[in-house]
């Protein structure tokens, strides 16, 4: 409990500071970008490692590894691809990083607070993931500060139907092998994320997609308040 609270701490010291001194100026834009997808990217790899390890070769659930598994892990991969995606792609997809930085920030939050209240072992690959999650919201705030996103209503649309579409994508994927990419489960339980919201699939698909949906409209007010800041 001691060591994830101490973490919650500096984390989020870490990403306050980020918030208010991260700046854009003479740097090499392509430089920080892949810092900050690599280092993501790699958190994100070590945990798969790790989680390969506990677990072993006859257990291990090759699904539950793939960044098909939620949100998150396709994002830290996305971020990675985007580096070599053709410009007018890639700003789309780096206008949707900057879109779920407030998520990115959030889950990293709740992800650490699990840990504080059910006790668990101090892992520093579960240390890693949740590092992961503060880092890609940085990295969304600095595209927008240092001008490498699509600001208008419009493009930040596209940019946020962008995973919408590949949710809508795991939702059929779900409905013909019975599989649960992105966290929705339509059959059994109909969890999301592990939690039984309600025993309807329907409903359930629907409270997803309106969670998402809420998430990126969360996350453009979000970055309106560094718009008004950097203003």
């Amino acid at each position: 409990m001691i060591a994830y609270s101490v973490l919650l701490v500096a984390v989020l010291t870490a990403y306050v500071s980020g918030c208010i001194f991260l700046k854009s100026g003479n740097e090499n834009k392509t430089v920080v970008n892949a810092v900050f997808a690599v280092t993501t990217f790699l958190l994100y790899v070590l945990g798969v490692i790790r989680m390969y390890i506990v677990v072993g070769p006859y257990d291990w659930n090759f699904l539950e590894s793939l960044p098909t598994t939620n949100v998150s892990p396709f994002t830290f991969c996305l971020a990675l691809v985007s580096l070599i995606l053709p410009k007018k792609i890639r700003a789309y997809v780096f206008t949707l990083i900057s879109l779920l930085s407030l998520a990115m920030a959030a889950a990293g939050v709740i992800i650490c607070l699990s840990y504080v209240f059910r006790d668990y072992s101090f892992h520093l690959t579960i240390a890693g993931d949740i590092i992961a999650h503060f880092s890609l919201s940085l990295f969304g705030i600095y595209l927008l500060r240092s001008g490498q996103i699509k600001t208008s209503v419009f493009d930040m649309i596209v940019s946020g139907g962008i995973i919408v579409c590949v949710a809508l994508v795991m939702l059929i994927l779900n409905l013909i092998f019975g599989t649960s990419f992105f966290g929705l489960s339509l059959y059994g339980d109909h969890n999301i994320y592990h939690f039984v919201v309600t025993k309807s699939g329907v409903l359930s698909a629907l409270i997803y997609f309106s969670g998402l949906i809420t998430l990126l409209f969360a996350g453009r007010f979000y970055l309106l308040l560094f718009e008004k800041k950097e203003k």
